[in-house]
């Protein structure tokens, strides 16, 4: 229809006509493609000429009712080559249709036709028009579609500042990115002012974020950044408050990421601090990401402004559910390098670094390590030194841990963290510590590693090789000498042994490291081994060096003054004092003055009088020089030995001499002191009265004198330090008042505790009279006294013990029995409770306690160690378990569990009881006792040991209980076994046979005999009394000879036990008499060494001891180990200077030399005093001896007081015949000490009973009371006197039941002896294989024993149940076969006949 042009152009007309009279916009696309296709068709070629007029009324009028639905084929039509303003009037027609296009038809439009043409002209129609206006003419509402880079193709001449305004946000980024204008702050805010709203911003940061991916760039210049931030928190800090984590994230972790490297602190304050942690967390994993990208400043800003405050606020809520690790990563990020260890700790509470190591900084390590207190075992510690990758890692670790010791002021790290760091650094190093020179050694020790010198270990120290030379040597010694104030003493002694001591002797018999030649050599020993000198020893010496040698270095000047310095403790200060004395040319004068204090007797010599005073007033004020406030020190065994040849030398005592002799005057001699005028003493004894280490017999001749000289003795207290001196006699003479005025001087009192036990009796006794309540007597006694106190002067009655007076004194467990059930009964915290009180429990304590209080107590003698008897512990641990075994067994003594099987042990397995049971007090019971010996078989039997060989972890198991194991297992046991054996208390003489012959076979731990020193035979403890004559004749002579004397002087081993020893380590045989060898002779120079038993062979002494020298120091040579045969010229000699018999001032002086004398000797002498008796009671002699003793005092006294039944003792109270026993005084037994009388025959037993029952009358009426005192006296108890005893509820112990009197037993009924034993019947059971137990059953009827419910067996049966049982068996055997006599019959006769029997003879 439509043929032409016009009909085109008035259909159209028409058309748009009619359409927009029915307010439509548009046709159907078919209608609409058809008058697409025809018009284009019609005006194809006409378009050429068409004028700007006519491009605007086709496009912008005629066809804009169809234009939505052109087509790419169809606009192909326009010419290319139109001119701008038509090809513009056509954009502007197609752009106010661009509503209506579909997204697909718009590309289209713009790809097929826009596109091309501004790709060829688009330049072109710039000409004097506005980049705006440019992107309006040509693009118009299609200018969205093209990229900013499509943009600028089209036009060469485009400003997109010009243009904003007409830009997307997607356009204007790409403008952004892919020009300088970010270069600007000016141009960056410009662009930045365009975002309007929150939305925009987003989406601008978007397509940033894909610019700058599409050109593979992460981040923008600084200005576009800044500009970027500001905008942004500028527009949504409004919205922060109520941004999800969803947005925080989007906007931190993708559209800011690339301007977060030039945030700012300011900026990053617009985000609210009451975010929640995983908003935070949002922000942080951004930042994070960026921070390689921030300088360091920007990364210090960005932790000190907000992570820092954030997590002060809120770290530890953001720890919640997440370990450290964990916490780390999420609320730190990368920025967890930038806080300190403590900061970390600050900002989260419960931060475990342990758990986060991997995330942390070497730095941050070094500060937990230093500052925490948790890396302190080898676990953390491997932890810690595990994140130590390299060298470097190493070295930049010590440099860390350096700086915060600093800062804290500390100087160490854990053992554990030393030794572990110690060794990864020889890790690393690795073989090259072979070419390591002298300053390669100084680097690393001195500058390096020397914060772990100070816990450096012996397999440490062995990493160090020995091949090093001597300048790396002397470097090394220098670093470990540099740390050695910081060190533990066992640390020192490692670097010493494990180190110096190997380097220094690898050369065998030739000095290490020594060049005579050179200067400075003499200061051998300051050069090699420093200030670890104080841990060698002679023995170690000798091995360095020749003596001579040594002499050379010792003498050194540098050597002198190092020593000085030192604390080289008594022997090697002793040593070393000894090399400078005998060094040739030495002269004492030059000795430094802190080693007067170890000189020997040779040091000495040929020192005349003046000389001798002169050197001793210098030692008084060197070693004797009281600090304030104290006393001065005593005199020790050694300077004893000087001090006593340096007195000698003296001749005219006066008093001015005693006074300058100071401490020195414990070396006077006998003769000395009775040569000196009686008053001069008197007058010198405010000085004497202050020497200590005076022996009993200097102190009573002293004493004697100034009695003699007029000294009143009422004035004892000025008598100090030589009170012990005191005749009990004299003290008897004195009222109580006298002497409890006299002992309220504390000094004095003090003095007391070295004192005579006669002594202290008598002193403890006139107290007794002094005081009349036991509170005031308690008050007043001096803590040396107090033992002493008669038990039966501790009976409180009425009166209210005071917990806090008992605690402060040593009491006996006789004495504290006394009073022990009242204190507890009113006490509830037992834990303030003494050791000494405790041990007063008995077993009628639980009677006064309840369930609760009786655990209480039994806590409190774990707590303070108590030691307490079987009885005492089987009586306890009844009311422990009596409601079932606690939970917590572990907190009550060991000992409690001898008596719960091991079946009902609730802490473990048997073997866990026996572990516990190993390690508990074992020596309690009597060796060889049945208790003790089957626990050790439960033990083995519990370990499945069914033959004698046992292992390590046996041994560690039965600990104490090893004690008790035969031969054939110690011969076949491992080393362990003998270290478990060294803490024995004693042996069996089969025991020590095995331990001795397993000893010499040199296989042991302590290695060949031949090369022990006395460390080694310290180490062996008690199993020195086992060596046998060729292990100990195998013993290097100085190392049993030092260790010898030590171990006598310290009371480690007896006299006797000494004296076994030398009895096989000296010649036996006699030889031809000779004489003395020049300069042999025992004089005051030698006297006093206690190895004289092994120095002289019985031959030598006799030759070189002189009468007189004896006489002389009788006190000292008689408390020597010497040999029976070697006491025997002692005796000798003392019978040829007193051939009528012992002076009685003598007599107490003669210790082991009084077991030789016989009955005729003793016959000549005069035992008048109570005094003299102890002396010679004292060292134990035999028995038949001492019953002469006792028959002589006897004789002389006429009486036995409650001192002298003291002396006499547990030992000997059964040697006392009837008559000695009816000489007891009436209060003997009451002030004396309690008696052990259980193996005395009953003779013994009934007299002493009837003496003490006398005595302790008066508190009958006081069962319990009167039950304590008469303890232990009632073996001697008549059956009349215990049935009485039974109504009395006292709670008798079974081991006192079985020591009472068996025909006093049988008068008790069963009834008797349960309300004897009261809770302790159940013991009945357990001991009825006892002879006494047994016995007493057999008396008892059947019925009475049923009563007790215990399961006893053995009594009388009753007629009654013999009847039955012989009706009942005949009953029963009559089905049997009636060729045979019934069987019941004949055990009813037998049963009748038995209890016939039975009743005749009880």
């Amino acid at each position: 229809m439509l043929k032409n042009k016009s009909d085109v152009y008035g259909f159209l007309t028409n058309l748009n006509a009619t359409i927009g009279a029915k307010n439509q916009t548009s046709l159907p696309p078919a209608l609409s493609q058809a008058l697409l296709n025809k018009t284009f068709q019609l005006l194809a070629a006409n378009l050429t000429s068409f004028n700007n007029t006519e491009w605007s009324q086709l496009f912008q009028n005629q066809l804009s009712l169809v234009l939505p639905e052109v087509t790419a084929d169809q606009l192909s039509v326009v010419p290319p080559n139109i001119s701008c303003p038509f090809f513009q009037a056509v954009v502007k027609g197609l752009s106010d249709q661009f509503p209506k296009l579909k997204p697909d038809k718009q590309q289209q439009i713009y790809k097929s036709l826009i596109k091309p043409y501004l790709t060829q002209k688009g330049s072109g129609c710039t000409e004097q028009v506005h980049s705006s206006t440019w992107i309006s003419q040509n693009l118009g509402s299609f200018s969205p579609i093209p990229t900013f880079a499509e943009i600028t193709t089209f036009n060469s001449n485009f400003s997109a500042l010009d243009a904003l305004s007409s830009l997307t946000p997607q356009q204007v980024a790409s403008f952004a990115v892919n020009s300088d204008v970010g270069n600007s702050s000016v141009s960056s805010s410009i662009i930045m002012g365009t975002l309007q709203n929150k939305t925009d911003v987003l989406n601008f940061m978007t397509y940033l974020n894909d610019a700058l991916t599409s050109k593979n760039q992460t981040s923008l210049p600084p200005a576009l950044s800044q500009a970027c931030l500001n905008t942004t928190f500028q527009i949504l800090a409004a919205n922060l408050t109520f941004f999800n984590n969803t947005e925080w994230s989007q906007v931190f972790q993708s559209q800011l990421s690339f301007a977060l490297p030039e945030i700012t602190s300011n900026q990053l304050s617009t985000i609210p601090q009451n975010i929640s942690c995983p908003f935070f967390q949002a922000v942080i994993k951004d930042l994070s990401g960026q921070f390689p990208k921030l300088t360091k400043d920007k990364q210090q800003q960005i932790f000190k402004s907000f992570i820092k405050p954030f997590l002060t606020q809120k770290g530890s809520a953001c720890a919640a559910n997440v370990n450290s690790s964990t916490w780390i990563s999420q609320n730190l990020g990368n920025f967890s390098q930038i806080p300190t260890f403590a900061e970390l700790n600050t900002l989260n509470a419960n931060f475990n670094a342990l758990d986060a190591i991997p995330s942390l900084t070497l730095q941050q390590v070094a500060g937990f390590a230093v500052n925490s207190g948790a890396v302190n075992n080898a676990a953390s510690s491997s932890i810690v030194v595990g994140t130590l990758k390299n060298k470097p890692d190493v070295f930049n670790f010590i440099t860390y841990l350096n700086d915060a010791l600093s800062t804290g002021n500390q100087n160490s790290l854990s053992p554990d963290l030393s030794q572990a760091l110690f060794n990864k650094t020889f890790q690393v190093i690795g073989n090259n510590i072979s070419a390591f020179n002298s300053s390669d050694w100084s680097q690393l020790l001195t500058k390096q590693l020397n914060i772990t010198l100070i816990q450096v270990t012996a397999d440490q120290l062995s990493l160090i090789p020995q091949n090093i030379s001597c300048d790396s040597y002397h470097v090394v010694i220098q670093a470990f000498t540099a740390q050695l104030q910081n060190m533990t003493v066992n640390t020192q002694k490692q670097v010493y042994s494990s180190f110096i001591k190997p380097y220094l002797t690898q050369k065998g018999g030739k000095v290490t490291c020594y060049n005579q030649t050179e200067a400075n050599s003499s200061a051998w020993f300051v050069t090699n081994m420093g200030s670890f000198f104080t841990h060698t020893s002679d023995t170690d010496l000798g091995l360095f060096a020749n003596e001579s040698t040594q002499q050379l270095f010792a003498s050194d000047p540098a050597c002198m003054q190092l020593a000085s310095q030192l604390d080289l403790g008594k022997d090697n200060s002793m040593y070393y004092t000894s090399l400078l004395t005998s060094s040739s040319g030495f002269s004492l004068s030059s000795l430094p003055d802190k080693f007067l204090c170890s000189l020997s007797p040779s040091a000495i010599k040929n020192m005349n009088s003046n000389a001798a005073i002169g050197l001793i007033k210098k030692i008084n004020k060197q070693c004797h020089n009281p600090s304030s406030g104290s006393a001065a020190p005593a005199p020790t065994p050694e300077q004893i030995e000087v001090a006593t040849p340096l007195v000698s030398k003296l001749e005219n005592i006066s008093s001015s001499t005693l006074n300058d002799l100071g401490a020195s005057a414990v070396g006077l001699s006998q003769t000395q002191i009775n040569s000196v005028k009686d008053s001069d003493l008197v007058t010198s004894l405010s000085s004497l009265s202050n020497v200590t280490g005076w022996n009993i017999q200097q102190c009573k001749v002293i004493v004697r004198k100034a009695l003699n000289g007029n000294f009143k003795v009422e004035n004892m207290e000025s008598l100090g330090s030589l009170a012990s001196g005191l005749p009990s006699s004299k003290v008897q003479e004195l009222s109580s008042t006298q002497v409890a005025n006299a002992l309220k001087n504390p000094q004095f009192a003090n003095h007391l505790s070295s004192a005579p036990s006669c002594l202290k009796s008598v002193f403890a006794s006139k107290l007794v009279g002094n005081y009349n309540t036991p509170s005031t007597l308690v008050n007043n006694i001096p803590s040396s006294l107090a033992g002493f106190i008669p038990k039966s002067s501790l009976n409180y009655k009425s009166e209210k013990p005071v917990i806090q007076d008992l605690i402060n004194k040593e009491w006996t467990s006789d004495q504290a029995a006394m009073f022990f059930d009242q204190v507890a009964a009113s006490e509830t915290n037992f834990t303030q409770f003494s050791s000494s009180v405790l041990q007063g429990f008995t077993c009628s304590t639980p009677s006064k306690l309840n369930d609760s209080q009786v655990k209480s107590l039994a806590k409190a003698m774990l707590t303070q160690n108590t030691l307490l008897e079987e009885q005492q512990l089987n009586c306890l641990s009844r009311q422990v378990i009596k409601s079932g075994i606690p939970m917590d067994l572990d907190k009550y003594p060991k000992e409690i569990l001898w008596f719960i099987s091991s079946s009902n042990y609730t802490m473990g397995g048997c073997v866990d009881y026996f572990t516990v049971v190993g390690q508990s007090n074992i020596s309690i019971l009597t060796k060889g006792s049945e208790l003790r010996s089957r626990l050790l078989t439960q033990a083995l039997t519990c370990m499945n040991v069914t033959n004698t060989s046992l292992t390590d972890n046996h041994v560690k198991v039965l600990g104490q209980l090893a004690c008790d194991l035969n031969a054939t297992y110690i011969e076949n046991g491992p080393s362990s076994l003998l270290t478990q054996l060294s803490q024995c208390g004693s042996f069996t003489t089969v025991q020590q046979n095995s331990i001795g012959a397993v000893i010499a076979k040199g296989t042991t731990v302590y290695g060949q005999p031949s090369k022990w020193t006395r460390e080694t035979m310290t180490s062996l403890g008690s199993l020195n009394g086992c060596l046998g004559k060729s292990t100990l004749n195998s013993i290097p002579k100085k190392a049993i000879q030092s260790w010898m004397k030590d171990a006598f002087q310290s009371s480690k081993l007896s006299r006797k036990q000494c004296a076994s020893m030398v009895s096989i380590l000296t010649p036996t045989r006699r030889r031809r008499a000779t004489g003395c060898d020049a300069g042999n002779e025992i004089t005051a120079s030698n006297v006093q060494n206690v190895l004289l038993p092994l120095l002289y062979t019985v031959d030598q002494l006799d030759a070189c001891l002189n009468s007189s020298v004896l006489v002389d120091y009788l006190p000292v040579l008689s408390l020597m180990p010497f040999t029976d045969e070697q006491l025997a010229v002692l005796k000798k000699k003392l019978d040829q200077a007193y051939p009528n018999g012992y002076p009685e001032s003598v007599i107490p002086d003669l210790g082991a030399i009084s077991f030789l004398c016989t009955e005729s000797d003793i016959a000549k002498w005069n035992i008048s005093s109570v005094d003299t008796l102890e002396g010679l009671i004292s060292p134990g002699p035999p028995n038949n001896t001492a019953k002469l003793y006792i028959s002589k005092y006897v004789d002389s006294a006429k009486s036995i007081n409650g001192p002298a039944l003291n002396v006499i003792g547990n030992q000997y109270i059964c040697l006392l015949t009837s008559a000695q026993l009816n000489l007891i005084t009436a209060t003997a037994i009451s002030e004396a000490k309690p008696l052990s009388i259980s193996n005395c025959n009953q003779t013994v037993k009934d007299a002493l009973y009837l003496k003490a029952n006398t005595s302790f009358q008066s508190t009958a009426s006081q069962p319990l009371a009167y039950y304590n005192l008469m303890k232990s006296y009632l073996g001697g108890a008549p059956a009349a006197d215990l049935k009485n005893l039974a109504t009395k509820n006292v709670s008798m112990d079974i081991g006192t039941f079985i020591g009472l009197n068996p025909e006093a037993l049988k008068g008790l009924s069963v009834d008797d002896v349960k309300g004897l034993l009261g809770t302790n019947v159940v013991d009945l059971k357990a001991n009825q294989d006892n002879s006494v137990v047994s016995a007493w059953i057999k008396l008892q009827k059947q019925s009475d024993l049923d009563r007790l419910g215990l399961g006893l067996q053995g009594g009388i049966r009753d007629v009654s149940q013999t009847s039955t049982v012989s009706t009942i068996s005949s009953t029963t055997m009559t089905t049997r076969t009636n060729s045979a006599p019934p069987h019941g019959t004949v055990l009813g006769y037998s049963v009748f006949f038995c209890v016939v029997l039975a009743v005749l003879f009880s």
